[in-house]
């Protein structure tokens, strides 16, 4: 899915961009040799480089298998390698689609003279917006001040008790709360596709650590390879999907339940893939509309409804 992400982030502006940190979790001897001549090759306009886990690091992370120590890792290991002020946290399940987000975010942050300028404030697991602690995904932030201030563990999830309530701090909350001011500046939902948690999911799903919940974004992977000019996962189960039964189909050399996604979700992911599709392509490929209906006949049937409700509207 790394195409996808990097074929929309090379269409953002780009005037104060330095470099592009892409951290993946295995070492360089399990990636195939490709990946960084092809990604070079295909978005030429990013000054990319691309950082690795050692053999230890993935070891740790294969026993722990909880994918909120690779997002902190990876962070980690990138803002080791910085040397500029500022830096941008990045989703690699976020898609950016108005040209200029980035570029807003850091004359925000500049001009504001913030330590963290998010998309908004958190709210959920004891914590409030009016605690003033900005979400991670899309964070852009003052890099020298996180590395004089904390080291990486401050950066992880912490439980604590904060401001007299016990709160699940995500990661680089706890280190908001400690120092520095954050503020946010919003992006609006249609300039923005992001199926959150998607690689957690993902990961989840595949290190076999059963922490996928039932309603989930998994179905938005097929998709987002086929936006990235990859389309056999997408069409293979396309047709998986239109002649399955039962509520499993096969998923990258496991299977999923689709039992637990609500319509409501299924239409929500169908709108989040045909805005992807307006703003890269001008028009929603009939690939698509078919896949979304074949998923949507196919929960239809595994959850006893009579008939399937039919995607958004193309």
């Amino acid at each position: 899915m790394l195409g996808s992400n990097l074929k929309f982030l090379s269409k953002q502006n780009l005037l104060h961009l330095a470099q592009v940190f892409v951290v993946l979790d295995r070492p360089r001897a399990s990636i195939p040799d490709d990946i960084e001549p092809v990604m070079r090759a295909r978005f030429p306009k990013l000054p990319l480089e691309f950082l690795y886990y050692n053999r230890v690091q993935r070891a740790v992370c294969s026993t722990i298998r909880w994918p909120w120590v690779q997002a902190w890792l990876s962070w980690s290991i990138g803002i080791e390698r910085l040397n500029t002020k500022y830096a941008l946290l990045h989703d690699f399940d976020a898609m950016l689609l108005r040209p200029d987000i980035i570029e807003e975010r850091f004359q925000a942050i500049r001009e504001r003279k913030h330590e963290y300028v998010g998309v908004r404030f958190y709210s959920g697991n004891g914590i409030a917006p009016e605690d003033g602690l900005a979400t991670t995904f899309e964070l852009i932030f003052d890099a020298q001040f996180i590395r004089r201030q904390f080291v990486p563990l401050d950066l992880f999830n912490h439980v604590v008790r904060f401001r007299g309530k016990r709160v699940d701090f995500d990661t680089l909350l706890y280190a908001q709360s400690i120092a520095g001011k954050a503020s946010t500046l919003e992006v609006a939902e249609t300039d923005m596709v992001h199926p959150s948690q998607l690689i957690c999911h993902f990961e989840g799903l595949l290190n076999g650590r059963h922490r996928v919940p039932p309603a989930n974004n998994l179905l938005m992977v097929p998709y987002l390879l086929f936006a990235a000019d990859e389309p056999a996962i997408m069409q293979q189960m396309t047709r998986d999907l239109e002649q399955g039964g039962g509520c499993t189909v096969p998923f990258f050399g496991t299977s999923i339940d689709l039992s637990g996604i609500d319509p409501a979700l299924l239409r929500w992911l169908a709108k989040q893939a045909y805005r992807l599709e307006r703003s890269d392509t001008g028009q929603i490929r009939d690939e698509v509309t078919r896949y979304f209906a074949a998923a949507d006949k196919f929960i239809a049937r595994a959850t006893g409804r009579e008939q399937a409700l039919g995607p958004p509207e193309a």
